[in-house]
């Protein structure tokens, strides 16, 4: 993990230095969009059909993501779980508290694993990065992958 941190820490350097303006980085834990998925009622054997729709709510609003989720056999009440989830964002220490305090997850082993790896991720770019370049998305965008961890980043404005 700390290879994955020293990572994000260098893409978030080299990205500092350009003349790109304000950026974030999106971090997220594909075992975590797993228990979600699992949580919310979705069949084992749909988890990556799924996460294909998932993936594109960087591109396309939560309604085509849902009505493509529906079409690949899940319930509109599963759907409707899952963008509990999905549809959060935000630092990533508020995130996993809220998540952690909500108990979000109930005891479900795989969420409460993922969850344990982001807070070592967490730390461990905090050590090389300020983490107000980031923002937990705790299930989407998968663009670059660092071993357990997924991030992606693009140019933003910090609002």
């Amino acid at each position: 993990m700390v290879c994955d941190s020293e990572v994000v820490s260098v893409v978030t350097e080299i990205l500092g230095s350009l003349p790109i303006g304000d950026f974030v980085i999106k971090l997220n834990h594909r075992r975590l969009l797993d228990a979600i998925l699992d949580i919310s009622g979705v069949p084992a054997d749909k988890f990556r059909s799924i996460c294909s729709a998932v993936d594109k709510l960087d591109k396309e609003d939560w309604e085509v993501v849902k009505r493509e989720m529906i079409d690949k056999g899940i319930s509109g009440g599963v759907a409707d779980k899952i963008g509990k989830f999905v549809l959060r964002k935000g630092a990533p220490w508020e995130m996993y508290r809220a998540l952690i305090d909500e108990k979000a997850f109930g005891d479900h082993a795989g969420a409460a694993e993922a969850m344990e790896v982001s807070k070592t991720i967490f730390t461990f770019i905090n050590k090389y990065t300020p983490l107000h370049y980031f923002i937990l998305y705790p299930l989407i965008h998968s663009f670059a992958r660092f071993h357990r961890t997924f991030a992606s980043c693009s140019p933003t404005s910090r609002a």
